[in-house]
């Protein structure tokens, strides 16, 4: 378990980010021209369709339960929508069916 602080975790996650970015050497660079593109291409109804909240048949004891939980089946997730360049960089043979 994860050591109690007295601020809400939610409320150290954007701090944490901020001070990431802001560091001279990090990897990430937020393009604020490419930001607003996307935005503007975005499809509306499907991103309201896309952002109502999952709903899973569980129950968390806290919060950070649920963080967790959803961190996890994100993790689970990721790279769903480039196993082509995931198995090419791989240098992996897809050997059981995509399920699409």
């Amino acid at each position: 378990m994860a050591p109690s602080a007295p601020d809400p975790l939610l409320a150290r996650v954007r701090p944490s980010c901020a001070a990431l970015v802001a560091h001279e050497d990090s990897s990430v660079r937020i393009n604020s021209d490419k930001v607003r593109a996307f935005i503007e291409e975005l499809d509306r109804s499907e991103f309201q369709k896309l952002a109502e909240p999952m709903h899973f048949p569980l129950n968390f004891r806290s919060q950070q339960d649920e963080i967790n939980f959803l961190t996890l089946y994100g993790l689970l997730n990721l790279g769903s929508g480039f196993r082509k360049e995931l198995h090419k960089y791989a240098d992996r043979v897809r050997l059981l069916p995509s399920p699409l």
